[in-house]
C-alpha cells in the first residue's frame, strides 16, 4: 500500500515527541516514556523502546548471525596453545620436558621430573568480543520476550528463534570456554582482522548495540528512534500516530500566536500526568483556556449506544472508543470533537469509517457542540472537499489538517 507520505512523516516527526530535537519540541526523557506508553497503549520504559528500535530493523541480520554465522564459527572456534609446566616428584604423568628434567636431576635432585602440556585456549580477543555480543543479544531478547513484545509482532518469531540458538551456543559449544572481559579497542581490532564472517557480524552488532543502547546524547538517541522506533508498531497504529502528530502541529501553529485578554499565551504540554487526566497533549493558557487531545480513550460520557448495549447485553458490548477526542474549554464552557481514523485504500472500508463517524456524532451529541463534530481521516484520497456546516466530514491524509477544520475546532479560543 502506498503510504502517501504519512510513513515518512511519522518517522521524521515521532522522535521529536520522545526526546529533545528542537527548541519547540523539547521533552524530558521521563515524559518521553509516558508519551510512548500513552500513544501505543503499552506501559514499557524508554529503555525497552531503544531495545526494540535496535533489534527490529535488523531482524534479518540477527537471524543470519544467530542461526548461521555463529553456529558455524562455534564449531570451528580458533584457539591458541597455552603451555603449562608442572613439577613432579617420584614419578610423573604426561609429556616429559627432557631438558628441564635433566637439568633438575643433574643438580642432584634425582626424584624430580618436569612435564609440559599444550592446552588449547580460546581467549583470543576476537573470540571474547563474539561471546560478549552473543551474551548481550541473548539478554536483550530475553528482556523483550518477558516484556511480551515479541509475541505481538511479526518479527517476534525470528527473534525468539534467535534467542534459543544463542542460548544453545553459549552453553553447549566451545564459546562457553571463552573468558568474559570488558570490550576494548584491542578486541575490536581482533574481530576486524579475523577471517571468519562471524567476527565481522559480531563487530557490527557490537557497534549497533553500543549506539542503540548506550548512547546518552539526546540527538543521537532521537536519530536511532527515527530509524527503528516505529518498526514493531502495527501499520494502522503508525498511521494513527501520524494523524495525531499532524493534528497537534496544526493546533499548536494556530494557538501559538493566540493571546488572551491580558496577553496570556498558550503553553504546549505532552503526556501530562495528573489525576483523572490521560491526554497525550494539552495546550493551556493563563486565563483558563485549554485544548486537550486524547488518543484512543473513552473520555466522553457514554451515549445511547453504550447505555443501550450495557442494558441489553449485560455490559459485555464494550464502549465506543474514538481514535482522537479534542476537548476545548474556555470561560466555563466545554465542547468536543471526535476523529475516526482508517488506514485503507478500499472505498467500501472508507465508507464504513464515515458511517462510524456518524455514529460517534450521535453517540456523543451532548458534548459535540462545535464544528466539526466528527471527522473521518483516511489514508486514501477523499474526492469531496470539506463542506463547512456538515456535522460529519471526511479528509484524506494528503489534505490533513484543513485550515477550516483547525479554525472550527478552535473557534472562540
Amino acid at each position: 500500500m502506498s503510504d502517501g507520505g504519512w510513513e515518512a512523516f511519522v518517522r521524521a516527526h515521532f522522535p521529536g515527541y520522545l526526546l529533545p530535537s528542537s527548541r519547540v519540541e523539547a521533552i524530558a526523557v521521563e515524559e518521553a516514556a509516558r508519551f510512548l506508553a500513552r500513544i501505543t497503549g503499552r506501559n514499557h520504559e524508554l529503555a525497552l523502546l531503544r531495545a526494540v528500535s535496535t533489534v527490529a530493523p535488523r531482524i534479518a541480520e540477527l537471524r543470519a548471525f544467530a542461526m548461521q554465522l555463529l553456529p558455524d564459527l562455534a564449531r570451528n572456534l580458533p584457539s591458541r596453545a597455552d603451555i603449562t609446566t608442572r613439577d613432579w616428584r617420584g614419578g610423573f604423568q604426561g609429556r616429559l620436558d627432557v631438558r628441564r628434567t635433566s637439568y633438575q636431576q643433574a643438580s642432584g635432585d634425582r626424584s624430580r621430573y618436569v612435564t609440559q602440556a599444550r592446552d588449547p585456549s580460546f581467549a583470543l580477543p576476537e573470540n571474547i568480543l563474539v561471546r560478549a555480543v552473543a551474551e548481550r543479544l541473548l539478554r536483550l531478547l530475553i528482556d523483550l520476550r518477558k516484556a511480551d513484545v515479541l509475541a505481538k509482532h511479526g518479527w517476534g518469531a525470528d527473534a525468539q528463534g534467535a534467542e534459543g540458538e544463542l542460548r544453545r551456543i553459549l552453553s553447549a559449544t566451545a564459546l562457553r570456554e571463552v573468558p568474559s572481559e570488558p570490550i576494548t579497542p584491542q578486541h575490536e581490532l581482533g574481530a576486524q582482522g579475523a577471517a571468519h564472517r562471524g567476527y565481522g557480524a559480531a563487530l557490527t552488532w557490537h557497534k549497533a548495540l553500543r549506539q542503540g543502547l548506550d548512547a546518552t546524547e539526546a540527538n543521537a538517541i532521537a536519530t536511532m528512534l527515527a530509524e527503528g522506533a516505529l518498526t514493531p508498531i502495527e501499520e494502522h497504529t503508525r498511521f494513527e500516530i501520524a494523524v495525531v502528530i499532524r493534528l497537534l502541529q496544526a493546533l499548536w501553529s494556530k494557538l501559538e500566536a493566540a493571546q488572551g485578554a491580558k496577553g496570556e499565551r498558550f503553553e504546549f504540554h505532552r503526556s501530562l500526568v495528573h489525576a483523572n487526566r490521560d491526554e497525550v497533549a494539552s495546550f493551556e493558557r493563563g486565563d483558563g483556556a485549554r485544548v486537550q487531545v486524547y488518543y484512543n480513550q473513552c473520555h466522553l460520557d457514554p451515549g445511547p449506544r453504550d447505555d443501550g448495549a450495557k442494558y441489553y447485553m449485560g455490559g459485555r458490548a464494550g464502549r465506543l472508543r474514538p481514535d482522537i477526542t479534542v476537548v476545548v474549554e474556555k470561560d466555563g464552557q466545554r465542547r468536543a470533537a471526535v476523529v475516526e481514523i482508517k488506514l485503507t485504500e478500499n472505498a467500501s472500508y472508507v465508507l464504513q469509517g464515515f458511517h462510524e463517524a456518524i455514529v460517534y456524532r450521535w453517540e456523543y451529541a451532548g458534548a459535540l457542540r462545535g464544528w466539526p463534530k466528527a471527522i473521518l481521516v483516511t489514508s486514501a484520497d477523499v474526492p469531496g472537499a470539506v463542506r463547512p456546516g456538515d456535522d460529519v466530514i471526511a479528509v484524506g491524509w494528503s489534505k490533513w489538517v484543513p485550515e477550516t477544520v483547525v479554525e472550527g475546532l478552535l473557534e472562540g479560543v
